[in-house]
């Protein structure tokens, strides 16, 4: 598999829980983020953990998701632009044909 450039919006996990910290996601000091930290004896609530986390992603997923919206509406709407301007031509020439009479009749 070829290498590619990294994903756009690539999550990190350098952020700790800590119990008792009235729910707030604080950053470890550097010491603390290496594989020989010692693992929290207490466990965090999973919901409130969950809600901590969605809170901390919801904004970039809506941001990223605005933008793909963005973009598959762009594509709809030029791939239907010359449609509409057909249908609008063939629009505005049938209203003046109703409203001005044929010279010829």
């Amino acid at each position: 598999m070829a290498q590619g450039s990294p994903p756009r919006y690539l999550p990190t996990l350098t952020e700790v829980v800590r119990p008792g910290n009235s729910g707030a996601f604080v950053p470890a000091p550097v010491g603390e983020r290496s594989a020989t930290s010692p693992v929290p004896a207490v466990v965090p609530d999973r919901h409130a953990l969950a809600q901590q986390l969605i809170r901390l992603v919801k904004p970039q997923l809506e941001a990223e998701l605005r933008n793909i919206a963005q973009e598959l509406f762009e594509a709809q709407f030029s791939a239907l632009l010359p449609s509409l301007h057909l249908q609008i031509e063939e629009a505005v020439r049938e209203a003046i044909e109703q409203a001005l009479p044929d010279p010829g009749n």
